[in-house]
């Protein structure tokens, strides 16, 4: 009965959308298809983006590297956001590619470009390879320290704006994800970002983030490690990029305390990547990655070098393709094949 409430609901937001612009279609006729429906569905008072990713993923060897050998519905995600009156926003989002699962649900208020404030389940904004949407990613998937270290999203509230070339973003969450609060303990996260327009299109951002808790009864990110005391993470970014390149690189690191941990009561965890990106026209690029994991007390750590290329065949519709090598210090070397197929809109 909930599942079926919650399909009607938001089947009656999806049809109000197309109710509210019906007086717009006979003045996007003679527009192409993508433009006829973003100005179908993009509105300043209630506006519906969505994303839909098809994946297949390919490993060398018979076994579970990479997701093994599938086909998936990587995300089915349906945004509804909008501005309403006395400078408050909202949004909801919702991915229906396993089950409807709340992502966002958050109410906003913008004071003014350097002061805003965001109440609700959210990201946690502690990392530069986490802020675009998964269809805005240089790669199929995200380097893995944006899983390592915290929840994909959070309740609480958060503090942000633009000050000249500067951004900021502090947050106190609870820490445990999209659920209340387990232990009375709250999660706080920093992030402060230096953006610079250089000559012609470049553009350069530099980034550092700082998070810290006291965390009972839940896990790091989505590892399995089991918190049980105070957790410290802090990194840096960088971010060049103009019509011809792209540079980006970021380090990570995590001072856990930890149960249940045969390798004692504290973990260190150090994460980075280093992308290196070629623009071949407007519509391709070739990117490259190495990333690293290593968890210093289990004396675990591994790379992954991956080549991708990246198609768009319109505004709205893109393919890539990625091919993952996994250089492991104490198990097999892995090598895998990942494809999306992406509409966004």
């Amino acid at each position: 009965m909930r599942k079926i409430g919650f399909l009607s609901l938001i089947t009656v937001l999806v049809f109000s959308t197309f109710l509210i612009t019906e007086t717009a279609v006979s003045q996007t006729e003679s527009e192409d298809p993508d433009s006829r429906l973003l100005s179908l569905v993009k509105h300043d008072v209630f506006s519906v983006s969505g994303l839909l990713q098809a994946y297949g993923r390919f490993s060398f060897e018979d076994n579970n590297f990479n997701g093994g050998r599938t086909f998936q519905a990587g995300n089915a995600r349906l945004t509804f956001s909008g501005n309403l009156d006395q400078d408050f926003d909202y949004q909801f989002q919702f991915n229906f590619a396993r089950e409807p699962n709340l992502l966002d649900a958050y109410i906003g208020y913008n004071y003014s470009e350097r002061f805003r404030i965001r109440a609700g389940a959210q990201k946690p904004i502690i990392s530069a390879e986490f802020i675009p949407n998964p269809g805005l990613t240089d790669f199929i998937s995200r380097a893995r320290l944006v899983g390592t270290y915290f929840k994909p999203r959070e309740i609480g509230v958060s503090f942000y704006g633009d000050i000249d070339q500067f951004y900021y973003n502090v947050g106190m969450y609870n820490g445990t994800g999209v659920t209340t609060n387990v232990d009375n303990r709250f999660f706080y996260t920093t992030r402060l970002a230096y953006n610079m327009e250089l000559q012609g299109d470049d553009n350069l951002r530099i980034g550092g983030n700082f998070a810290f808790g006291e965390s009972f009864g839940t896990t790091s990110g989505t590892t399995n490690i089991q918190l049980a005391g105070n957790r410290y993470i802090y990194g840096a970014d960088v971010r060049y990029e103009n019509d011809t390149w792209i540079f980006a690189a970021e380090v990570l690191a995590g001072d856990l305390e930890v149960t249940n941990y045969i390798a004692g009561p504290e973990e260190q965890i150090i994460s980075y990547y280093i992308t290196g990106g070629y623009k071949l026209n407007e519509q391709t690029q070739i990117l490259a990655r190495w990333d690293h994991l290593g968890f210093q007390e289990r004396d675990r750590r591994n790379n992954q070098f991956i080549l991708g290329f990246t198609h768009y065949a319109t505004d709205l519709i893109s393919f890539k393709i990625n091919l993952i090598s996994q250089f492991d210090e104490v198990a097999d070397n892995q090598m895998g094949l990942s494809t999306s197929l992406q509409f966004q809109f």
